[in-house]
């Protein structure tokens, strides 16, 4: 599958347009190698050389003479295919967007994940999953929380917590267990893992941190920005993220200590002891991250 690039240019009088790809952010100061010159007025590109499920940054270059103009760098994904529900990004780009709700029939209801992981106290209420991009992955999580009965502790030793083949970072008690848990829906499967709340994969507690995955799709697009109804979530959906619900990080202190992560000013992933990161055995409310294997 190729990406076929349109762009509208409003300068009347230019010589060339060039075309940049890069894996990362693009800097007009410190430009790849171009794609392509165009020096016959189109107004489209094929790029047939995309490297497949990547996060690619897209940057043109519009020059006459001397004078030189950039776009902004935009970020795309090659393919044809993003997982089930909705194809279209609704708000946003594939480095922080929102494609749209996406009924359990499509993925899974409550307890059909919780049977499938052996997940204790799973609740029976009807689930609607939000479809978000974050970086180039696309991300599914639950509008209710698919267990009222889990622990940090369990879901680690179920192989639930950070989602990576690996046994993730030390500084809990529990034996070392693999993370990398993945479910299968038809064609497609899922990593099954928690939402992180720091940036890097480092997943130890930390401080603020607003470029993090939880805080740029669930709070960013649906909270911070109050387009909840815009968006079709229903306020009630996330207003209830106030429930305890255990985060990919881990505090490294006292048991009752709680990680006290703070995702933006006074928008608290946590708000008393030991709730979201606390590894005891304590039971809270279980909302998964899906998070989808493009093909």
């Amino acid at each position: 599958m190729s990406v076929r690039l349109g762009f509208l240019n409003r300068n009347q009088v230019f010589d060339s347009i060039k075309v940049y790809r890069d894996t990362v952010k693009i800097d007009p100061a410190a430009l790849p190698a171009p794609l392509v010159t165009l020096t016959g007025g189109e107004t489209t590109y094929l790029d047939t050389t995309a490297p497949r499920g990547v996060l690619s940054y897209y940057l043109f270059e519009v020059r006459n003479g001397d004078d030189v103009e950039y776009s902004q760098p935009r970020p795309i994904v090659n393919i044809d295919y993003s997982g089930p529900g909705p194809q279209e990004i609704l708000y946003g780009d594939w480095n922080q967007g929102y494609f749209g709700p996406v009924d359990s029939s499509l993925l899974f209801t409550g307890p059909e994940l919780c049977n499938t992981l052996g997940v204790p106290g799973q609740n029976s209420a009807a689930v609607t999953w939000y479809k978000f991009a974050y970086k180039g992955k696309v991300l599914y999580f639950p509008s209710i929380a698919l267990s009222t009965a889990v622990g940090w502790n369990l879901l680690y030793t179920k192989g639930l917590v950070f989602g990576i083949n690996g046994d993730g970072p030390t500084g809990h008690s529990n034996p070392a267990t693999n993370q990398w848990k993945t479910v299968v829906r038809g064609d497609d499967e899922f990593i099954v893992r928690l939402p992180r709340t720091n940036k890097t994969p480092g997943f130890a507690q930390g401080t603020s941190d607003d470029d993090s995955e939880y805080y740029q799709t669930v709070l960013q697009l649906a909270g911070v920005y109050n387009i909840a109804s815009a968006i079709q979530l229903g306020d009630v959906v996330f207003q209830s993220l106030a429930n305890i619900s255990p985060m990919a990080e881990f505090q490294s202190g006292a048991l009752t200590q709680g990680c006290n992560h703070i995702v933006s000013g006074s928008m608290l992933i946590n708000v008393s002891n030991p709730l979201n990161c606390a590894r005891s055995a304590t039971t809270y409310y279980w909302r998964p991250m899906l998070e989808y294997i493009m093909r």
